[in-house]
């Protein structure tokens, strides 16, 4: 079982990173044809969503306050 404290910092660096990811298509709009910039956005959203589904999941699982949706 992970504890509190490396729960939260496991929380900070993925969700600091999704922010990240995020931010990087505010670089890129209008950068690339548009076909190519969408394709862009959805690996960014696939990615992020993984992340929630498949990561983040099991830390909220052990510290269910943690998860700000709920």
């Amino acid at each position: 079982m992970i504890d509190e404290k490396s729960a939260k910092q496991v929380k900070k660096l993925i969700v600091d990173a999704m922010e990240s990811m995020s931010s990087s298509l505010l670089l890129i709009n209008g950068k690339f044809e548009p076909d190519t910039y969408e394709s862009m956005k959805r690996v960014i959203g696939e990615a992020i969503g993984k992340l929630e589904a498949e990561y983040l999941v099991h830390i909220y699982r052990e510290h269910p306050h943690l998860d700000e949706l709920k």
